[in-house]
Formats: structure tokens, sequence, C-alpha cells
């Protein structure tokens, strides 16, 4: 503590020794004004120029696959158009489509041939079935097995005409299908093409 008190004292003595005799005289010197030099203020464009590498990204993006495949007859975009949905995109053709829309439109008419030679031939089986029970009503006309083997003809027509009929409908629905296939069209969802 005597340290300090004796460091500080010492300050103070070469303080006051460090003086001007002017000072200490109590007269004040006047000290000489610096001078400073002001440039005005002026609106300038920067002539500074960066270059930094950069990658522009869209904001959204949407990936688009084809539901079959095909060769491209059009494309109506580039990679980054704004595409809106419902937008023809891609104008696909695929040969093998026409081909299975071909065959199942083929199987469709052999089906629905099918059908209508099952029902001519229940027609038929039915129209002899009633003439030949028509006929046994009159003993000793008709052997009574004819009459059983035409009504089980008739019954077994019947079944004929009903698969028939499913196969004509699964036909329809092949072709239908096919058909839909073959009108494919690639349209967005989102707001960006990739």
């Amino acid at each position: 503590m005597k340290t300090v008190i004796v460091a500080f004292g010492f300050s103070l003595f070469l303080s006051g020794c460090n003086g001007s005799p002017e000072a200490a005289d109590g007269k004040q010197t006047q000290t000489d004004a610096q001078t400073v030099e002001v440039v005005p203020v002026a609106a300038q464009k920067l002539a500074t120029v960066f270059t930094l590498p950069a990658q522009l990204v869209p904001f959204e993006t949407v990936d688009i696959y084809p539901r079959v495949t095909g060769f491209m007859d059009m494309i109506r975009v580039d990679r980054g158009s704004r595409v809106h949905k419902g937008e023809l995109i891609i104008r696909l053709s695929a040969p093998e489509l026409v081909a299975q829309r071909a065959q199942a439109e083929s199987a469709l008419r052999a089906a629905e041939s099918q059908l209508t030679t099952a029902q001519a031939k229940l027609a038929s089986d039915k129209g002899t079935y009633q003439h030949l029970a028509a006929a046994a009503q009159t003993p000793g006309v008709v052997a009574e097995n004819d009459v059983m083997v035409a009504s089980q003809t008739v019954s077994a027509d019947q079944g004929q005409m009903q698969s028939a009929e499913h196969n004509a409908a699964a036909a329809r629905g092949c072709a239908g299908r096919s058909a839909q296939r073959s009108a494919t069209r690639i349209v967005p969802e989102h707001l960006c093409a990739v």
C-alpha cells in the first residue's frame, strides 16, 4: 500500500514539473488552430463488380413419368419452362399399344361373335325343346328321353350364353383400357417442368 502511495505522489510531482513555464505563471497560451480539408458529398454508382459462382434453381419441380413406354413424337416445353395443370407437354407414340389395341378389338369382336352364336343356338334349341314338349303331349309320338335331352341342351346353351356374355364384357373392358392407354397424354400436376 505504501508503494502505491509513493508511486502516486511521484507521478504528481512529475506532472507538475512537465508543465510549461507560461502555464505555471497563469498566462494562457493560444494554440494554433488546425486546418481540416472538407470535401462535398456527391452521389455516385459503385463501380465494384463481383463475379461469384451460382446456380439458378426453380422454386418447384416435378418429375414426370409416362404411364406407358414409347417414343416421343413431340416435346412442347423446354427445361425450366412454366407449365400449367392439364397442359400437353409430351406426345408419345407406342407401336406396341397400337398392336395391343388391335388385338383387344379383335378379341372383342370374337367374343361378341361367340355370344351371337350362343344366343342363336339357345334360341334354336329352345324352339326344338318346345316343339318336342308339345309333341310329347300325344302319347307315343316322341320318346320321353328325347324331351329330356332337348331340355338339358337348352340348359347347357343358357350356360354357354352367360359365359359368352361375360367374355364379351371382359373383352369390352380390355378394349376400353387399351384405347385409353393409347390416348395417354403427359400432363403436369405442378407448375414447373423438370
